[in-house]
């Protein structure tokens, strides 16, 4: 989920490459990543995943679009990325660990990824709304099941335990959109 900075030169200019270090000052990211994290709101720029400032996310792509498509308006990311996990175990939302009822195997909490991301969200709501914003979930951009495609048991569960998962999410935000 994350590219090279020293790749960027090879697909942008040094004008291009820049404007990405500085960061995007109308669209300010929260995010958490492994045990890296901001801790609140911050400009969107590079080196925000859990490797090191050397990398960037997706964020700074659709930090560039949302200035491009709508200069002088602010925007709100918030980012819960920790790699090398699956629906069948760390993303299970609440449906899906009631219905399957796994046993905690001493090593994974299931459902961890998918309590810590909507923790975070609630955080960053209500720190918004603390700011003085009135905050609206515009999109819920996903990128995950790698983990989940080496075994054929849970790829073949994963559009169940996804369905749940939207279900789930909406149900947790449904009041945070009038």
């Amino acid at each position: 989920g994350v590219g090279h900075v020293k790749h960027l030169k090879d697909h942008f200019s040094a004008q291009k490459v820049s404007e990405f270090e500085k960061g995007y000052e109308n669209v300010m990211i929260n995010f958490f990543s492994h045990d890296f994290g901001s801790h609140g709101f911050i400009p969107t720029t590079i080196g925000q995943t859990e490797i090191n400032k050397h990398t960037v996310g997706p964020e700074v792509g659709i930090a560039e679009k949302l200035t491009e498509d709508f200069p002088g308006e602010k925007f709100f990311i918030v980012k819960y990325a920790i790699g090398g996990t699956c629906m069948y175990r760390e993303w299970l939302s609440k449906t899906s660990v009631k219905e399957e009822k796994p046993k905690n195997d001493g090593e994974i909490a299931y459902g961890s990824c998918y309590n810590g991301f909507v923790k975070l969200l609630k955080k960053s709501i209500k720190l918004l709304k603390k700011q003085g914003y009135t905050p609206e979930i515009r999109a819920l951009c996903w990128m995950q099941g790698e983990s989940d495609a080496e075994n054929e048991n849970t790829m073949k569960e994963y559009p169940r335990r996804f369905d749940n998962f939207i279900k789930d999410f909406e149900k947790e935000f449904k009041n945070e959109n009038g």
